[in-house]
């Protein structure tokens, strides 16, 4: 007997609960019905037409999706979030059974024409289109998941150290201020309340998000117009490019200046020349490839490796040079005064290049050479003058190597701190 009550009674609490779902299904079907019977959606939905209607707006980045630097178009993935007042679908709760909010598809209600004002596709489609919340008050909000594909000119000048900024401008297309009043929240725009739900791109990195409403005339029209930009500032991560074409650009680099350190003797200072010509070549081409042809401006980076070629060229241009004043030393002619003033003077005492160290080899070679029993030298004038003659030519000799010297080591010198200079300012 008492199982059959408990039974019973649990019987009639289940016929409440679905009379009471039911009454609450049938009420909210009411309350759509009433709403839209006589709704039209392509009309702004105020009291007094001459008013304009607020729309708060704002929009929360959940992913960069791309980075095109050859078509200079930025991919976002987008939280947009908008509500408005519509005077048309405010109602009583009580008269609802208490109901103080619904749901109704957004294609049945009137929705604002917010577009992206520098967008780089035809299309502006919803990737998720949500129902928007619909308030007793009549205050609709909605918030929909976007993709867009925006346009954003790039800087490629301090590449790969570069900062990008590319905005979002929305805006509605139709209605003028004195119709649509786009607002900003109250509160400033901050990325990190999305943090967890954020997707870093791979390449470049989210420094932070600036709004800023703005008021526009523009020449088709008097009136003027809103739009509420967002600014992305993004700044490159360097990893890949610091060690794939920077660092062997720079190791490239450093190694020009030690073609002069290399003997005169053999022809190695040509070959090292024209190898070092060739790898930074091969950098550059690299660095070419990775860079679009589409920007008006030449990287630093880029000027870096033209310069790279261009010392690696008059590096082996001067080698030429200096290997011509190395020979020198086999001919009968002088070194010129000024220049042995200067070079073997002042810049030779700067170079720690000494005129005794070639004046001893080369006269002890020549002696060795040329001269037989110095007892047997001296016995007439003749054998004087020809000794003199001999060793005013190999002091000519010493000279123009130790000047081949002195403009090797003073090159060296140029040319490292040249390059140092520019591999410290690329960066």
């Amino acid at each position: 007997m008492a199982g059959s009550t408990l039974g019973c009674m649990v019987h009639i609490c289940v016929l409440l609960i679905i009379s009471t779902v039911q009454a609450d299904v049938n009420q909210e079907a009411t309350l759509h019905k009433n709403l839209l019977q006589n709704y039209t959606k392509s009309i702004r939905p105020v009291g007094d037409p001459s008013k304009s209607l607020d729309v708060k707006f704002s929009i929360r980045l959940i992913a960069i999706d791309d980075m095109n630097e050859q078509t200079q178009i930025l991919s976002s993935n987008l939280w947009l979030s908008m509500s408005w007042t519509d005077a048309n679908l405010a109602w009583k709760p009580e008269d609802y059974g208490g109901l103080s909010e619904t749901r109704i598809p957004m294609q049945d209600i009137w929705k604002p024409d917010i577009h992206l004002f520098n967008n780089a596709d035809r299309s502006f489609e919803v990737a998720f289109d949500a129902m928007p919340l619909i308030y007793s008050s009549g205050l609709v909000m909605w918030i929909p998941q976007i993709s867009v594909q925006s346009r954003c000119p790039f800087d490629m000048t301090k590449f790969p150290f570069d900062t990008q900024k590319c905005e979002l401008k929305f805006g509605s297309w139709t209605y003028p201020e004195n119709k649509l009043n786009m607002t900003l929240p109250s509160k400033e725009y901050k990325q990190e309340d999305l943090d967890d739900l954020f997707t870093q791109h791979g390449e470049f990195e989210l420094l932070s998000v600036k709004q800023m409403r703005n008021s526009k005339k523009y020449d088709c029209c008097p009136e003027k117009y809103i739009d509420i930009t967002y600014t992305l500032e993004l700044k490159r991560r360097t990893e890949y490019s610091t060690h794939l074409i920077l660092s062997p650009g720079i190791i490239c680099s450093l190694l020009i200046p030690f073609i002069f350190l290399l003997p005169h003797q053999t022809s190695d200072k040509i070959i090292y020349g024209i190898g070092l010509l060739v790898a930074n070549v091969f950098a550059f081409g690299e660095f070419e490839d990775i860079v679009p042809h589409v920007y008006p401006r030449v990287p630093s980076l880029g000027i870096y490796f033209i310069m790279n070629l261009a010392l690696t060229g008059l590096a082996i241009v001067f080698t030429i040079a200096f290997m011509g004043v190395w020979n020198k030393s086999n001919t009968n002619g002088q070194v010129p005064g000024f220049l042995r003033t200067l070079f073997l003077g002042v810049f030779g005492r700067l170079c720690c290049v000494k005129r005794d160290d070639y004046m001893m080899v080369v006269a002890s070679d020549g002696f060795k050479a040329d001269t037989g029993d110095q007892s047997q030298s001296f016995e007439n004038i003749d054998d004087q003058q020809r000794m003199v003659s001999q060793a005013s030519r190999l002091r000519s000799s010493a000279e123009w190597r130790q000047l081949a010297c002195v403009l090797d080591r003073l090159f060296f010198l140029l040319f490292l701190a040249v390059v140092i200079i520019a591999a410290v300012s690329v960066q």
